[in-house]
């Protein structure tokens, strides 16, 4: 019997406002570990949480 499989993947990326420097090491594993739990609440399972710099998230 065929089936067919597919996995969509949807790669969010958002900065601060202004680029501004305003994620430090001290807030920075709290707030992906408050992203990754919001996207597991959807049943969004994320692949990776992370950042760039002290201005910019993204997940995938």
């Amino acid at each position: 019997m065929p089936q067919s499989l597919s996995h969509v993947y949807v790669h969010i990326t958002f900065s601060t406002k202004n680029r501004q420097s305003l994620i430090d090491d001290y807030i920075k594993n709290k707030l992906f570990e408050y992203l990754g739990g919001i996207c597991k609440k959807l049943e969004c399972n994320p692949v990776e949480v992370g950042g760039h710099k002290k201005d910019m998230v993204f997940f995938l």
